[in-house]
């Protein structure tokens, strides 16, 4: 039987051990490149929950800034520097609470931006952008970062072995306080409700410049109605009923859901409401003569009187300024106002109102 033998030379054998020592060296090499590429992962994952949370602390704070604002219209305020300043400070409670790869996380005041998801063009379009303002925000962008801007680079487990010793990592969100789409019961002060029709056609939305009149309606300047709630059907008597029932706490309003809640409406002539309706406004206006109440806003495709059964699209806030029941120029003048709620749930399209809670954006 012939005996089969394989000699290796010297050579082979150093050929063989280098080979081995390279394919030693690469397997560590791609373990470090494994281990750190999860340890990347990890940490990445770990930073968008602080940019989420924090996201959430801004925006809460801008919602607390702006009910503490009185009777100015956040639509129209300007963040002042010290504002700036108490939002970074919320968020920096909540950052500083969470590690990312064993440490603190501090978040920069150049990493918040202020802005608006707003339509394109007219408010027609299906399409959404941030503006970002500092004037009247409703969203705030956060980015979490560990780079050598904020909070350093995260330290490699292994991957140092092949020089890399450390990598960046950041993470955005971003939270916006949300348009009302309820109203508890008993939060409508007074019966009327303003047409869809009349947002989309007037440029300034909120604030001053946004006039409204409740009396008499039927024009664009006009473009609103009158309802007596869930009541069939409507007219002025049993308007001024209501209305005498809302003063002398006997009546309390039903709860309002936006695209499910319907109002029985009416426009035109309601002259014998007049009267009760400037006696409530009497009792409750400011010292400035003005009284701010939520109201529905309704589907039309116009601003013709509405009449019967109608649609809550939308929720608003308005300012009756004025109530004049007497004389030949009998009228009811308002503006709708940019405000923020405590009450209700957020998620309905934008008049205006907001929830002071806020939504994360993903």
């Amino acid at each position: 039987m012939k005996n089969n033998q394989v000699i290796v030379s010297k050579s082979e054998r150093g050929s063989m051990t280098i080979l081995a020592g390279v394919s030693l060296v690469g397997m560590i090499a791609f373990g470090a490149v494994v281990i750190d590429t999860g340890h990347m992962l990890v940490t990445q994952a770990d930073l968008q929950n602080v940019a989420d949370v924090s996201a959430d602390s801004a925006t809460l704070e801008l919602g607390r800034l702006y009910q503490e604002l009185g009777k100015t219209d956040p639509g129209s305020y300007t963040l002042t520097a010290a504002d700036e300043a108490r939002i970074l400070e919320s968020v920096n409670r909540v950052a500083e609470s969470n590690r990312v790869a064993g440490d603190p996380i501090t978040i920069n005041g150049d990493d918040l931006t202020y802005g608006r998801w707003a339509y394109a063009d007219d408010g027609m379009s299906s399409e959404i952008a941030f503006e970002e303002t500092t004037t009247g925000p409703t969203s705030v962008s956060v980015r979490a970062r560990r780079d050598e801007v904020a909070n350093g680079p995260v330290t490699t487990l292994l991957a140092s072995a092949i020089g890399m010793d450390s990598f960046d990592v950041s993470a955005r969100a971003s939270s916006a306080l949300t348009p009302l789409s309820t109203l508890p019961a008993g939060r409508i002060e007074l019966p009327v409700g303003v047409s869809n029709v009349w947002f989309q056609d007037k440029k300034a939305k909120c604030g001053t410049d946004a006039l409204i009149k409740f009396y008499p309606t039927g024009t664009l300047e006009g473009c609103a109605g009158w309802h007596t709630f869930e009541s069939w059907s409507a007219n002025a008597s049993k308007l001024k009923h209501i209305i005498e029932g809302i003063k002398d706490g006997a009546f309390e309003s039903p709860e309002v859901v936006v695209g499910e809640t319907q109002f029985v409406f009416i426009g035109g002539t309601i002259t014998t409401a007049l009267e009760a309706i400037k006696d409530l406004f009497d009792e409750r206006k400011d010292e400035d003569g003005e009284w701010r109440v939520q109201i529905p806003v309704y589907d039309d495709f116009d601003c013709s009187n509405p009449s019967g059964l109608t649609t809550i699209v939308g929720i608003a806030t308005v300012v009756v300024t004025s109530v004049d029941a007497h004389g030949g120029d009998k009228s009811i003048d308002g503006k709708i106002a940019c405000t923020i709620l405590r009450y209700g749930k957020g998620g309905g399209p934008d008049y205006g109102t907001y929830l002071a809670f806020p939504s994360t954006l993903d």
